[in-house]
């Protein structure tokens, strides 16, 4: 996957968490939704890492850690 490519995916996500949440512009502001692109761009990162490296268990412990920080 290229940047391009890897930069389109985190606008799309974060476009549609705040498409299915509107409140979080409100509540965060621009700057909120800044900080989520961010974010989004360090998960992707962290798993295109784990796939490059053709390392299954990291992948699997960092979307288990993901889910139970985003999930609590």
């Amino acid at each position: 996957m290229n940047s391009a490519m890897a930069n389109k995916i985190v606008a799309e996500v974060t476009e549609e968490i705040y498409t299915e949440y509107p409140e979080l512009l409100q509540k965060f502001g621009r700057s909120g939704k800044q900080k989520c692109q961010e974010d989004n761009e360090h998960h992707l990162n962290q798993l295109r890492a784990a796939v490059h490296h053709d390392n299954v268990k990291m992948f699997i412990d960092y979307s288990e850690w993901l889910d139970g920080v985003l999930t609590l």
